[in-house]
């Protein structure tokens, strides 16, 4: 993930949603907040897919 100046931005559920799919290995997220998931970066992939 980013550098904690931009997670205070970040909403708390789209760091939980983050957080479940890294644990799980999941690349693909299902969500309409593709603001917020375009910040996030996650450990295990370069970048979540994001779907509509």
């Amino acid at each position: 993930m980013t550098g904690v100046g931009t997670l205070a931005y970040i909403k708390r559920t789209t760091i939980k949603i983050d957080a479940c799919a890294e644990r799980l290995g999941v690349r693909e997220v299902a969500t309409v907040d593709r603001e917020h998931f375009g910040a996030v970066r996650p450990a295990h992939t370069t970048a979540f897919t994001l779907l509509p």
